[in-house]
């Protein structure tokens, strides 16, 4: 760590009760950090729980509610200027027994006309405007993610893993985004376009349209069955994705100690495990999800032949079979509701587990603790730290104490390093210090002040931390070394760090400079 003011002093460690690896200190969350729950989901999730997830996300639909509403009135229009086309056998029926003037059927001929180029314009809207409502939320809720990374502790990350925060990041966001823009537009586009059909349907055959419509309830049960099926598949298949994705991290991580151990084919023995089981409750999500769908579309075929069946007895006139072929062409637009009510269960069943893995990543407060800017009352007003004091300071983690009693003092103007064995407890301490982590008891005071009446940015100002793995961040070389500075235009500030760091013959024979 590189403070702005100097140490001179060589300070030992503070006790500690169970030496072992830092990296397995930092395992577990501390005691008084809220820790993000397990990304396993639990076994059964109820209807209740998946509309609580929905309504969690509703704020993000929310904030472009003109998107949603230019979405929806766009799709019921559609099927406002779709309605005649199924008109038309009735038409021609009816005028084939009537007088030979055909001129009454090329005036409905081009109304229909002009309704389809209606329909085409309203359909590209609804498009646009539903493309543009789903990029909407998935920004907002990407950014969302992004913002709350400087909300979590160090111990919260560290126990996730890239690999999770890619997967929400990913894949999780995609899936809402899809809910939200896809398949709760296609219900309301289904929907809309079944109400009007059974209105006419009710129109031209009120009893067998009730008839028809109640056998829906008979295979309702059904359904339901195969969707809580495709809902626990769904659970278990995310959950393996998450531990491919992780074992994908972990070995490029690991990389060159996995060459170098010998142990690569074991490795990839490990990932193929994971592989063949994400592809057995892969086939098995998509297969229940397949015959989930094949069931009402089974149906809605037979009640068809069933319509045509009863209806051929009852044909007398020209106008008949046009009337019949109608009603069919509408019947046929209300049965597929059956159908996307239950594709549109299965979605929600699939993307249930997504939805609660970015909830609890958007909605827990793991932050170490700071004091609200309203109540604070002090403030480092000083440019410089003048020391640096610990008083019994305690850290535990899942029980385990990992410094104990920590007391000391570092006085400003002088180099002070901090000494001990591996996994003493030595980043911690400047963990702490930067309040990435919270101490389980005692005070960190700078300038007389409590750590956690400082405020963030002021907080950065005063400290700066040089770790022994730096990280190269996807920018320009330029935007790497100025990381940390606060006055980026200070080009004299940087061409100085470029000397002390002997980096001038890179930036000459490098590509681009900095």
């Amino acid at each position: 760590m590189a403070q702005k003011s100097r140490f001179k002093e060589t300070l030992p460690m503070g006790k500690r009760t169970s030496p072992g690896p830092q990296a397995e200190d930092m395992a577990a969350p501390p005691a008084e950090t809220v820790s993000l729950e397990s990304a396993t989901p639990p076994r059964t999730v109820s209807g209740r729980d998946r509309y609580r997830e929905i309504a969690f996300f509703l704020p993000y639909a929310r904030g472009v509610k003109g998107l949603i509403t230019g979405t929806l009135i766009c799709a019921f229009l559609v099927h406002v200027f779709r309605m005649p086309i199924m008109y038309i056998p009735t038409v021609l029926a009816t005028a084939m027994e009537g007088t030979p003037d055909k001129e009454p059927i090329y005036r409905f001929l081009k109304w229909v006309m002009a309704s389809v180029a209606c329909m085409a314009i309203f359909t590209l809207a609804r498009n646009y405007f539903s493309i543009l409502f789903g990029e909407s939320v998935l920004w907002s809720i990407r950014k969302d993610l992004y913002n709350r990374l400087e909300r979590l502790s160090m111990i919260s990350v560290l126990n996730r893993g890239a690999g999770e925060f890619v997967q929400r990041l990913t894949r999780d966001v995609h899936r809402i985004r899809d809910l939200f823009s896809e398949t709760f537009v296609q219900i309301f586009d289904e929907s809309s376009r079944g109400l009007l059909c059974a209105a006419a349907c009710f129109y031209l055959e009120p009893v067998l349209t009730a008839i028809i419509l109640m056998l829906f309830l008979v295979i309702w049960p059904i359904m339901k069955w195969i969707n809580n099926r495709v809902e626990r598949n769904s659970k278990e298949l995310l959950t393996l994705s998450e531990k491919i994705i992780g074992r994908m991290v972990e070995s490029i991580s690991g990389f060159r100690e996995i060459i170098a151990s010998g142990k690569f084919e074991h490795f990839a023995s490990r990932f193929g495990v994971l592989l063949t089981e994400s592809k057995k409750f892969g086939v098995r999500t998509s297969m229940w999800g397949q015959f989930g769908n094949l069931i009402p579309q089974t149906v809605i075929t037979y009640l068809i032949l069933i319509v045509y069946w009863f209806g051929a007895g009852k044909l007398e006139t020209g106008r008949d079979v046009g009337l019949l072929i109608t009603y069919m062409m509408y019947l046929q637009q209300v049965l597929p509701v059956l159908g996307i009510t239950a594709m549109a269960t299965s979605e929600i069943a699939m993307a249930t587990p997504s939805m609660r893995e970015v909830r609890i990543l958007l909605e827990k407060d793991t932050a170490p603790k700071t004091t609200p800017d309203h109540e604070m009352t002090t403030r480092v007003v000083k440019e410089e730290i003048e020391s640096i004091r610990f008083e019994n300071v305690s850290l535990k983690l899942s029980g385990r104490t990992i410094v104990k009693d920590l007391t000391f003092e570092i006085p400003g103007g002088k180099m002070t390093a901090i000494i001990g064995q591996s996994g003493a407890g030595k980043t911690t301490i400047f963990n702490l210090l930067l309040r990435l982590i919270s101490p389980t008891s005692g005070t960190i005071w700078i300038n007389d002040t409590p750590l956690e009446k400082i405020d963030n940015n002021q907080l950065r100002r005063l400290l700066g931390v040089i770790p022994q793995d730096p990280f190269i961040f996807d920018q320009s070389l330029r935007e790497n070394l100025l990381v940390a500075d606060f006055n980026p235009t200070a080009d004299g500030q940087l061409n100085r760090v470029i000397q002390m760091a002997q980096l001038s013959g890179i930036i000459e024979t490098r590509d681009g400079g900095l």
